[in-house]
């Protein structure tokens, strides 16, 4: 063997160990952190968390926050980031499928065209040109398998980053909506007490008619009247402000959704759900899940930038054919098939 052959072979040996070295920090993750041993204990199974989320808001609420998430924008983009990523996790796993090209083409052209006599003229002719390749890649050191895994996972990250969204949304919807029966019951209490107010000053006028309190009590029976309305504005401000902001995340232009009258009437609360093994929450966390598929997409795009060093094996086949009639097309046809290996230096 000559020396640029040794080196070649040396070459690829070294590339291949290289390759095969490859570390993958997902595999170690569950060892960077000493889970203590408090956290393996679980609680005092209770009542289960989606029928403890569905009993406390009310069926009015539970309508609106059905709305939120079919129309709230942020998770109608995030639903068409999600189908993005699928179809380019779909398309990353094509290079795994051999690839076939097909092509055919006419053209008409003058051509030299010989009679019996010997004579040759010049004349027009028609041409009809096909051909068929085929091409696949033996991924020896699964380049084209991790870049699809990488793929799929990247996809399962905006997976999981879209149900962070919708918690995160549907969590600001329903205190949003709480805040909104709250500052309702304000306004109420506070229509009360400016009725009242101004029950008491109408007394209070007919007390100083009969002389029996001074004109200073007017004032004053004035003055709380007009405080009260003031807070009663107030009041009434903020419920709108939240009231917009109920229709902006379900979606809704500000007026246009009806958010009714009925308040929430919660007599008792549910049993409180069970937490579970507090170890396992941070497992169950969407945003801790996306993390850990984006550290094992990283693992594979790191092989597959390392399988890009190591040689790559192609395999080739074609067939053509150039006929006068469309229907003689590869009757008589050319074939041609081969190996290709390349390598990085």
């Amino acid at each position: 063997m000559n020396g640029p052959a040794r080196f070649v072979v040396a070459t690829a040996v070294i590339a291949l160990l290289a390759g095969c070295s490859t570390v993958r920090y997902a595999d170690q993750a569950d060892t960077a952190v000493v889970v203590p041993d408090e956290f393996t204990a679980s609680a005092t199974s209770q009542a289960p968390a989606p029928e403890v989320c569905a009993a406390l808001p009310g069926p009015q609420a539970s309508e609106l926050l059905a709305r939120v998430d079919s129309n709230n924008p942020d998770l109608l983009a995030a639903t068409a980031r999600l189908r993005s990523a699928e179809a380019l996790a779909r398309a990353a796993g094509a290079g795994l499928l051999p690839r076939f090209d097909v092509s055919v083409n006419g053209s008409r052209g003058t051509g030299l065209f010989v009679s019996s006599t010997g004579s040759g003229t010049n004349t027009p002719v028609t041409f009809y040109q096909g051909s068929v390749a085929a091409s696949y890649e033996i991924d020896a050191w699964r380049r084209v398998r991790n870049e699809r895994d990488a793929a799929a996972l990247d996809a399962g990250v905006t997976a999981a980053s879209l149900d962070a969204l919708a918690i995160t949304i549907n969590a600001s919807a329903a205190d949003t909506w709480f805040a909104w029966q709250a500052q309702q019951e304000l306004v109420d209490l506070l229509e009360t007490q400016r009725d009242t107010s101004r029950r008491f000053l109408e007394l209070t006028r007919l007390r100083f008619g009969l002389g029996q309190v001074p004109a200073q009590d007017i004032g004053r029976q004035k003055q709380q009247l007009l405080e009260v309305e003031r807070q009663l504005e107030i009041a009434k401000s903020a419920a709108a402000v939240l009231a917009t902001q109920l229709e902006l995340l379900a979606g809704a232009a500000p007026g246009t959704l009806d958010l009714g009258t009925q308040r929430t009437q919660q007599s008792s609360l549910p049993p409180l759900p069970d937490p579970g093994i507090p170890a396992a929450l941070a497992g169950a966390r969407p945003d801790v899940r996306a993390a850990r598929l984006q550290l094992e997409a990283a693992d594979r795009r790191t092989a597959a930038a390392v399988a890009q060093r190591l040689p790559m094996l192609n395999l080739s086949a074609s067939l053509s054919s150039i006929e006068q009639s469309l229907g003689d097309l590869f009757s008589d046809a050319l074939w041609s098939a081969g190996a290709a290996l390349a390598a990085p230096l």
